[in-house]
Parts: structure tokens; C-alpha cells; sequence
């Protein structure tokens, strides 16, 4: 199988807070996945 994409990001915007990942290519050869999380509602 041929290596389409080697970076991939994504997000997911809810009402309450918004979540991201990415996954980046390590040095080890293998995958490495990075999240966050943050309030989206102020108050």
C-alpha cells in the first residue's frame, strides 16, 4: 500500500469545547498522535 497522506489533522467543534489531533511520522519510523482540548463557552 502507497503512503497517500504522511500528515493528518482533524477537529471536532462542539457546543460545549472544541478537540484536535494530529498525527505526524516519529523518527522511529512509526506514528506519533498529539491531542488537545479546549472550553469553547466563555462565561
Amino acid at each position: 500500500m502507497d503512503v497517500q497522506h504522511e500528515r493528518c489533522a482533524a477537529l471536532d467543534i462542539g457546543k460545549k469545547d472544541l478537540k484536535a489531533c494530529v498525527r505526524t511520522p516519529s523518527p522511529s519510523g512509526r506514528r506519533s498522535r498529539r491531542q488537545g482540548c479546549t472550553n469553547t463557552m466563555l462565561i
